[in-house]
Parts: structure tokens; C-alpha cells; sequence
């Protein structure tokens, strides 16, 4: 190795330029090679946690307790159940927002040891975070807009939940659809396949997979 490319990757990080939050909205497949040669954690990690903190404190205060209760029922709460409430929100969004990456990231190594790619839990951990920018993006506009606005938090408005009323049956699972969500999943296809190496067909498979999951999951906590 020359004596150039030795001050480059010094001056750059061992394994090269340092990925960029803005870029994965911009420039996403350069910051997937980025990500695979200097995989980042900590500082995104922290950045991810404080605007997931913001969302869900958002999610929280906007709240309307009606949303989940009649006055009738709310009346015969104990007091201090609304702070519970949105306390739970906010601890339950924090949580959520965090283990999304995390358990993504383990279930995509398994696949990867199972399919013989050389790849690390970091690389994947590092990956999910930045693909899960896109989406923690369009949940804080939401909650920006329901806040300002006095909206409903049960509706997504980048979905197309936006398009039907709230009682209506097919509301559920339209709101689940949502144009960040499937940017992310879209993203995080072309993500396995430049970092975890796998196939295009494999990555649209797993992604898919995914997506269904969390369809069904959320179809679940709607009770429906």
C-alpha cells in the first residue's frame, strides 16, 4: 500500500469515508458501500434515540384520551392514569424505535451465516439504523403534524389510511402502508444486497418477508 493511501484511510477511518444520516435520503446506495467498508453505531445510535425521544414525546402530549377511551370510562380511571398513559407512550415508542434495528439486524446475520455471506452483526446493526432514518423520519412528520394541527395520532397521513375514514374496515390496514416505510424497505433491499451480499432476488424475498411481518404485527394491535 502506498503512502497516499495510507494518509486517505487515516485521515477517512480505517475502512473509508464515514456514512452520512442526510445522504440516506439522498444518496442511498453510496452510503451503503460507505456503511459496508466503515460500518458507524454509536453516533447514529444516539442521533436515532433523540429523534425517536422527540417523536414519541410529540405522540404523548398529543394524545387525545378519548382515542382510547369513552369519558364515561375515563372518568372511572384512578387518577394519574393520563400520565401513565403518556409516559407508557413515550418509554413504549423509545423502546420500540430501538429494538426494530436491533432485532432486524440479528435475524438478517442468522440469514447471512445460514447463506455462508461474510458479513457482521455491526455492518447489519450499522445498515438497519441508517435505512431506519427514513422511517423515523416520516413517524416525526406525522406526529408533527397531528401536534400542530389537533389531528388524530391513530392516523398515519403519508399512508393510505389518509384516503378512508377511521371506522372503516380496510383503515387499518391501508394506515400500515405508508410511503416512508416502504422507501425504507426498498432501501434496505439494495442494503443486503451491497452490504450483506446477498442475491437480488434473496433480498427482495427477506424484504418482503418483513414487510408482511410487520403488517400482521400491526394489524394485531389494532385488534383486528
Amino acid at each position: 500500500m502506498s503512502v497516499n493511501n495510507e494518509v486517505m484511510e487515516h485521515e477517512n477511518g480505517a475502512g473509508g469515508e464515514k456514512p452520512s444520516i442526510i445522504g440516506i435520503f439522498t444518496s442511498p446506495l453510496v452510503q451503503l458501500e460507505r456503511i459496508k467498508q466503515n460500518p458507524k453505531v454509536l453516533v447514529p445510535l444516539l442521533i436515532f434515540m433523540a429523534i425517536g425521544l422527540v417523536s414519541s414525546l410529540l405522540v404523548a402530549f398529543g394524545l387525545n384520551m378519548t382515542d382510547l377511551a369513552t369519558p364515561e370510562e375515563l372518568a372511572m380511571m384512578p387518577e394519574g392514569f393520563e400520565v401513565f398513559v403518556r409516559m407508557t407512550v413515550v418509554m413504549g415508542g423509545i423502546f420500540t424505535i430501538l429494538l426494530v434495528p436491533l432485532i432486524s439486524a440479528a435475524v438478517q446475520l442468522l440469514i447471512a451465516k445460514l447463506a455462508a455471506k461474510d458479513v457482521t452483526f455491526k455492518q447489519l446493526f450499522s445498515m438497519n439504523l441508517f435505512v431506519g432514518f427514513i422511517s423515523l423520519a416520516g413517524g416525526l412528520l406525522n406526529s408533527v403534524i397531528a401536534f400542530l394541527f389537533g389531528l388524530s395520532l391513530l392516523s398515519t397521513f403519508t399512508s393510505l389510511g389518509t384516503f378512508v375514514e377511521m371506522d372503516h374496515a380496510l383503515f387499518p390496514l391501508l394506515n400500515t402502508i405508508e410511503i416512508f416505510t416502504i422507501w425504507g424497505f426498498v432501501i434496505l433491499a439494495f442494503g443486503l444486497q451491497k452490504v450483506a451480499g446477498f442475491g437480488k432476488l434473496a433480498s427482495w424475498v427477506i424484504v418482503t418477508i418483513f414487510f408482511v411481518i410487520m403488517i400482521l404485527l400491526s394489524l394485531t394491535g389494532t385488534g383486528v
